[in-house]
């Protein structure tokens, strides 16, 4: 049997409706894949239940449905309980490339504190920050944060659980993207 119809049967254990693109991961534990549905694309993102629950899946919900009608943000869209052994979702797929050093520059920088600031605004912390879950976009001159599987929720965690400082606006960009330069 074709890989690819293996795929698209894993694929339709959540929805009949979807059409297997492309794949981002796929292991026994979790799976993410870019689908379509009438003409429109998706990310199909599936963790498994373990003990009933399904902890990164529900983050990433509840992280959505706060932010999910802001630009930077996907829109969730369908939530799946059962399938294939796993709770998923579907949400907006969003266009653009890994963030990377060789295309970084200050605009980006100062996109990627306005994004950390409207997910605080909205009481999200995301706790996996990193380039590669950041999506650069240069013809939109859009930055967008599409994975939330890690993030807290205010008044939910003590920044302590995490052995991290707790600061008013703290961000890796440093570490992500290289030492900021003075100007006077």
């Amino acid at each position: 049997m074709k890989l690819e119809t293996i795929t698209q049967r894993r694929v339709e254990a959540f929805d009949r409706r979807l059409i297997f693109q492309e794949k981002y991961l796929d292991h026994e534990k979790n799976l993410v894949y870019r689908v379509s549905l009438a003409g429109r694309e998706y990310i199909l993102k599936a963790h498994p239940i373990i003990d009933g629950k399904t902890e990164y899946l529900n983050r990433e919900i509840e992280a959505l449905k706060r932010l999910g009608h802001e630009k930077e943000f996907p829109e969730l869209f369908e939530v799946y309980r059962e399938g294939d052994g796993r709770s998923g979702l579907l949400k907006q797929f969003m266009p653009g490339r890994e963030a990377s050093r060789k295309k970084w520059n200050s605009n980006w920088s100062k996109r990627l504190s306005l994004l950390i600031q409207k997910a605080h605004y909205y009481g999200v912390s995301d706790l996996d920050i990193e380039s590669r879950n950041l999506i650069l976009c240069p013809k939109r001159k859009t930055l967008s944060l599409p994975d939330l599987d890690y993030a807290v929720f205010e008044g939910d965690v003590e920044p302590k659980d995490f052995e991290i400082l707790k600061a008013e606006d703290f961000t890796k960009a440093k570490d992500l993207f290289g030492e900021r330069k003075n100007v006077a």
